[in-house]
């Protein structure tokens, strides 16, 4: 990966800082309006973050979630349209209330289906023409054809858990220096479970007998409350068995990480894997609820349908973070969906996470770099000769499939894997995800096997080889789109000749196999927003808006990263606490934006509320902070409390020093323990944080409230809208307002 990286920030050096918030009166906001201003002096100039920048830089801005790495420039755009952000605020099952599930949408369709920019004139649309076969018609362009597979594949759910202790993954500077992956919405983490919903619902009506493949990133941070609540989506959308490959969110903390090794060591300076544990746990709970690959490689095979044992290659090895060494999951299954009598057609379902072969944590980590052990290419190998060993005389069709496309994985898998689809003389095509938006491209598998001497031009690119690449978007961030795709056999000798005649040319219905017997049918499936939420207005943009979480955004000066290097120096932390501080209280200040958006979002829904809930989500609106209404009220729980007095009580006469030593443990046990949690922090800078939290709103503090209003959105199909639209305006919003600060190595 060729990359330059530098964070420029502002070239001031006030020596205090004023920050001022108003909310505004109008339709979406009923509370008064509220200007509150405070100024922060430091004792001493301030360097604009200049002595961490370059520390921070090194892992905050490595791949927060997914995929490839670009380089700004002036007028440029980083691939995709937003973030890969997402999934339920969710809270502990056993908090949250129960509401029957109203199905959202039961006869409206919302997916609209959008040709691909290869599309050329000169066939017929996909679904007239699989119309025609239905009809037994056979004729038109898939004359000679039939229809040996129907999918639908969706991917990069993300689902989030929000109620866990924030870490230097959710800090402004990871915010900032990565692509809109760190820090997501209030509205698009609680709404993107009713976006999973959708697009599934919408399956299950209009495109029922299209088999549904999962391409990866079911989980945000890689919790198991995450890929539980993923599960039960697709429980409540009708979906038994499900196909799904393994991904970098699924195993790896934010999609990247599992210790202080990771980024050549640079990770040393977090408190990792221990800030992973902390993401995912439950308020006042200290229990282990990370994913990792061994834990999603167990979820993920579980949901398989049943194969014979030739077709699965499967190793959890363990709980440990360091289990992605080991861990494993890649197989083959029969695709369904086609007509009675239909030619077979198989899936090969690659783990690009395998990093058996490689060394991750030299690299910018899992989201950026997949990766494919040659154990595994020899494995797929192999099921391919199986599966066309029992099916006889007749041609086994293959399909692949892998969470990372294949540009992003590192050279040596890139080579093995270009070499395994050179030899699949029935591979049709790779279907891949991971960068949160639609593309189709075509892999050079080399020359044909002779190739005209002398060829240029067209010739020249007809005399190679190439596989078609289908790269399926996210259902949570714009465009929020899947895919439909069909695979077409040619079942005599008029489509094994047109095919071979057309087989070169780029089309929508692309020609594939060594044969050119097979034909590819794919459109893209985008959520109709405009469709969806006709009525319904957006939030405004301010600083309870869908983006006014950011602590640097144009046009609502609140406060800037400079607030949080006066912090570090009023509080004269030394060198490695201050870095880790910024990151921490930055985190929770960010933390407490968003749950003032949450609280500001529900306040204008239609769910009902009791007159506690009322007066709770009036309080976290109109109070900046959960101690007051501006930073001079906040600043004592910003700073460290004197450690508590550990002078012993005099011992009673008669009482042995062993008597004495095991009370006063029972006494320290019992003082600690309604704090322990609030203490559980990175240790460099646990005593400040505990406090910190104190003086901000946060979505642990208020879990069980958060539970309970996210379970009556699904009471009415108006509440479900409500927050449904809201998630998509929320991604719209990210993906219109990409942030920009200088020379940034964007991540995507």
């Amino acid at each position: 990966m060729n990359s330059r990286l530098a964070f420029r920030a502002n070239s001031g050096h006030p020596d205090s800082m004023a920050m001022t918030e108003t909310v505004p009166v109008g339709p979406d906001h009923d509370v008064p309006a509220v200007s509150t201003s405070v100024t922060v002096s430091s004792p001493v100039s301030i360097s604009v973050l200049g002595r961490m920048t370059v520390a921070l830089a090194a892992f905050t801005v490595a791949a927060i979630g997914c995929g490839r790495a670009h380089e700004s420039a002036a007028g440029s755009r980083p691939v995709g349209l937003a973030s890969d952000m997402a999934g339920p605020g969710l809270a502990d099952p056993a908090t949250a209330e129960t509401a029957p599930y109203v199905p959202i949408w039961a006869s409206e369709p919302l997916l609209r289906p959008v040709p691909s920019p290869l599309e050329l004139d000169g066939l017929r649309p996909w679904a007239a023409n699989a119309a025609a076969n239905a009809a037994g018609q056979g004729r038109g362009d898939n004359a000679g054809y039939t229809v040996a597979a129907r999918l639908f594949a969706f991917a990069d759910s993300q689902l989030h858990y929000v109620a866990g202790k924030r870490t230097f993954a959710q800090s402004p500077f990871a915010d900032i220096m990565s692509l809109e992956l760190a820090v997501r919405p209030a509205a698009l983490d609680d709404g993107s479970d009713l976006l999973l919903r959708t697009f599934l619902e919408q399956r299950r009506r209009f495109y029922p007998d299209h088999m549904p493949i999962f391409l990866g990133d079911a989980t945000d941070l890689s919790c198991t409350h995450e890929m539980d609540a993923f599960v039960a989506v697709l429980g409540e959308a009708g979906l038994g068995p499900l196909l799904a490959v393994t991904s970098n969110h699924d195993g790896f903390y934010v999609g990247n990480f599992t210790s202080k090794r990771d980024l050549g060591g640079t990770l040393s300076l977090t408190d990792m894997p221990h800030d992973w544990t902390r993401a995912c746990a439950i308020p006042g709970r200290f229990a282990d609820y990370r994913l990792t690959k061994g834990k999603a490689v167990s979820r993920l095979r579980a949901l398989l349908p049943p194969g014979p044992a030739w077709a699965t290659s499967f190793a959890d090895d363990g709980p440990g973070p360091s289990d992605f060494r080991r861990a494993h999951l890649y197989y083959a299954r029969p695709l369904g969906g086609g007509d009675p009598g239909a030619p077979p057609v198989w899936g090969l379902f690659m783990d690009t996470v395998d990093y058996r072969g490689f060394d991750l944590e030299a690299s910018m980590g899992a989201g950026s770099v997949g990766a494919v052990s040659s154990e595994q290419i020899r494995f797929l190998d192999r099921a391919a000769l199986e599966a066309q060993a029992r099916a006889g005389p007749r041609p086994v069709h293959f399909v692949l499939f892998g969470h990372h496309p294949f540009d992003h994985l590192e050279p040596a898998s890139r080579a093995r894997v270009r070499h395994f689809m050179a030899g699949q003389e029935h591979l049709i095509a790779y279907v891949s995800a991971h960068e949160h938006d639609s593309d189709e491209r075509y892999i050079d598998l080399g020359p044909r096997s002779p190739g005209p001497a002398g060829a240029t031009g067209a010739a020249k690119t007809a005399a190679r080889r190439t596989l078609l690449e289908l790269i399926v978007a996210s259902t949570t961030d714009a465009p929020h789109a899947a895919r439909a795709i069909e695979i077409h056999v040619a079942t005599n000798a008029e489509g094994s000749r047109r095919g071979r005649a057309d087989d070169a040319r780029l089309q929508p219905a692309h020609r594939a196999g060594a044969d050119g017997r097979a034909v590819v049918y794919t459109r893209r499936l985008v959520l109709d927003a405009e469709r969806l939420c006709p009525r319904l207005e957006p939030l405004r943009g301010d600083a309870l808006g869908y983006t006014g979480y950011r602590m640097i955004r144009s046009g609502i000066p609140e406060f800037d990263l400079d607030l949080l290097e006066v912090i570090q120096l009023a509080l004269s932390l030394d060198d490695l606490a201050a870095k880790r501080t910024l990151q921490g209280l930055g985190a929770l200040l960010m933390e407490n934006n968003l749950m003032r958006a949450w609280a500001h979002l529900y306040a204008n829904s239609p769910i009902e509320f009791s007159p506690e809930e009322q007066t709770a989500l009036g309080r976290i609106r109109t109070r900046p902070y959960a101690q007051g209404r501006d930073l001079a009220q906040v600043w004592p729980f910003l700073r460290p409390s004197q450690p508590p007095s550990r002078r012993r009580p005099q011992r009673p006469k008669g009482q042995d020093a062993g008597q004495d030593a095991g009370q006063a443990a029972d006494q320290d046990a019992g003082q600690d323990a309604s704090q322990a949690y609030v203490r559980w922090h990175d240790p460099a800078i646990a005593p400040l944080l505990a406090r910190a939290e104190v003086g901000m709103h946060r979505f642990g503090t208020h879990v069980d409230m958060v539970g309970q209003l996210r379970a009556r959105r699904r009471q009415s199909r108006d509440s479900q809208r409500f927050f449904l639209c809201h998630a998509m305006y929320a991604a719209r919003a990210e993906a219109a307002a990409l942030r920009r600060r200088g020379d940034i190595l964007y991540v995507r």
